[in-house]
């Protein structure tokens, strides 16, 4: 067997919080020194070593908000319907991406934030304003699933893709 060793990396995964980043090794093969990454990205997911969504989220809120903002003037332009809909289209799945990896008992509150922020900020688009608005209820007027349900959604149709897989499937 051969390693390209310009692609092998190498990834502790941990329960524990105590164990410091920097001490990790990493793993000598021949001549060549493999070291441990901080973060993993696997299939367009990002993985920490203590396996949390934190990194995953704000990766890809960062993703959301750049798309948001790219095509906020047109969504101005829009009547409030269609820029929903352009919305949904557009920034719910970039923010949304494989976000059913992780199930909603391991995504806690404050690793919602950034999907939050993302959220207000289209809603806040499509309304014109409210600054001091609920978050449920900017969502609601701009015709968008507030963050609980959205995650819970990604979750029920990743358990969905799972039981409509074929008899040939590796987890079948």
């Amino acid at each position: 067997m051969k390693f390209n060793f310009s692609k092998t990396e190498l990834f502790h995964f941990s329960c524990s919080k105590m164990i410091p980043t920097a001490d990790l090794p990493g793993v000598q093969f021949g001549e060549h020194h493999i070291s441990n990454n901080l973060e993993q990205r696997w299939l367009g997911v990002f993985f920490d070593r203590t396996l949390r969504a934190t990194l995953h989220i704000e990766k890809c809120a960062v993703k959301a908000r750049s798309t948001l903002y790219k095509i906020a003037p047109l969504l101005k332009k829009l009547k409030p319907e269609m820029a929903s809909r352009l919305i949904k289209a557009t920034v719910i799945p970039a923010l949304t991406f494989g976000l059913e990896t992780y199930t909603r008992n391991h995504i806690h509150n404050q690793e919602v934030v950034p999907i939050n922020m993302c959220l207000k900020a289209a809603a806040k688009i499509i309304t014109g304003g409210w600054q001091k608005a609920e978050l449920r209820a900017i969502c609601a007027e701009a015709g968008l699933q507030a963050p609980y349900p959205l995650i819970k959604k990604c979750a029920i149709s990743g358990a969905a893709r799972l039981l409509d897989r074929l008899p040939t499937h590796p987890l079948y």
